[in-house]
């Protein structure tokens, strides 16, 4: 009798732990969707086709190039361009990169010539801020996210655009945006 009470204790203080991480990780809270105009972005990017938990290396490496260019990069930018619940891990396809700020904007002609660069032009959007705790919050993020803009635009009956996420390193935050397309 006194193991069942232990175990009972045990099990309390282990749902109560995890149930008080996923709370600090941002779960339980309702993000706030607005809509406003996102872009125009200029990326330095390179295409990836595999499962997206390793999309960080892409990240790393650009980064790694453009500091060596005289680019400090403080924001990546990831267009995931599958559902990863319809295509296979190592078929999914994805675009990894850096926006480059306005200081650096003198540099992408130059920055063409050896990288691959795509401007994402002004676009009305829907869009969620979710905070960065930590590595585990690239993994939660979509999964909370993306259902709640799915859900918005169906509400809202409008059509997606482009589909893309914002890593704010300074500020330690994940813009999820989705480009709006008004149903005719």
């Amino acid at each position: 009798m006194k193991i069942l009470k232990w175990l009972f204790i045990l099990a309390v203080i282990v749902v109560a732990g995890f149930i008080g991480f996923m709370s600090y990780m941002g779960m339980f809270s309702r993000p706030l969707i607005s809509e406003r105009n996102m872009g125009p972005y200029a990326v330095v990017y390179e295409e990836y086709t595999g499962p997206y938990q390793n999309m960080g290396k892409v990240f790393e490496k650009i980064n790694k190039e453009m500091k060596e260019e005289g680019i400090e990069a403080t924001r990546g930018l990831g267009i995931y361009l599958d559902d990863p619940m319809k295509v296979s891990p190592d078929k999914l396809r994805a675009q990894g990169g850096i926006i480059i700020e306005d200081k650096d904007q003198p540099k992408v002609a130059g920055l063409k010539q050896k990288y691959s660069v795509m401007e994402i032009e002004v676009a009305s959007c829907a869009v969620i801020e979710f905070p960065v705790k930590n590595n585990l919050s690239y993994m939660l993020g979509p999964i909370k996210n993306y259902t709640l803009l799915s859900k918005y635009f169906s509400m809202k009956n409008y059509q997606m655009g482009k589909s893309y996420e914002i890593y704010d390193m300074p500020n330690k935050k994940i813009f999820y945006v989705m480009e709006i397309k008004k149903s005719e």
